[in-house]
């Protein structure tokens, strides 16, 4: 997968300089309503590809491959980190029992389904939520995902040009006790 991704950014330079900046930075189109308010269909972000030696922290958005559509990616925001308990309920998300401050959602954004949703994440793994709840293709519907499946991390939105500035969160995300 990490091999397709960086034949797609050599394709894309005509030059070394045009490479490394393809390698630093890749594109990407944000489709359909499923990040929303943070980020809207048709916005066009910079992603900053992982390293092997990058960490992934909670509330960090990211590209990731579906783990059944692998030619599928999905942007979304990281949840559940590696070891945790991670359960959602009408009551909203509980990380280890403590309840997750998500200050990013629109009014009423948490899960309405009216199931409750459960994972212990193994080594590797991390839970991804769109913050649309109600509109969103995420770990509810295939599971926690691998960091081999995690693409790059948001960096910036520069089209249109009135959406301009940092793709990621800059507020904490706070896990009650």
């Amino acid at each position: 997968m990490r091999s397709e991704f960086l034949l797609n950014v050599q394709r894309r330079a005509s030059s070394p300089a045009q490479f490394l900046t393809a390698l630093a930075t890749c594109r990407f189109v944000v489709e359909g309503a499923s990040m929303e308010p943070a980020l809207s269909h048709g916005q066009r972000l910079l992603i900053r590809p992982l390293g092997q030696w990058d960490t992934i922290a909670r509330g960090d958005i990211v590209v990731a491959h579906d783990p059944r559509l692998l030619d599928t990616d999905y942007i979304k925001r990281i949840i559940g980190l590696p070891g945790e308990h991670v359960r959602i309920g009408a009551d909203g998300i509980l990380i280890n029992e403590r309840s997750l401050d998500e200050p990013y959602l629109a009014e009423g954004g948490l899960p309405v389904d009216g199931l409750v949703s459960q994972w212990l994440l193994g080594e590797d793994e991390y839970l991804v939520l769109g913050d649309n709840r109600n509109d969103s293709r995420d770990s509810r519907k295939f599971g926690p995902l691998s960091r081999e499946h995690i693409l790059g991390r948001a960096w910036l939105r520069y089209w249109p040009l009135e959406a301009w500035g940092r793709a990621s969160t800059e507020s904490p995300l706070c896990v009650h006790k």
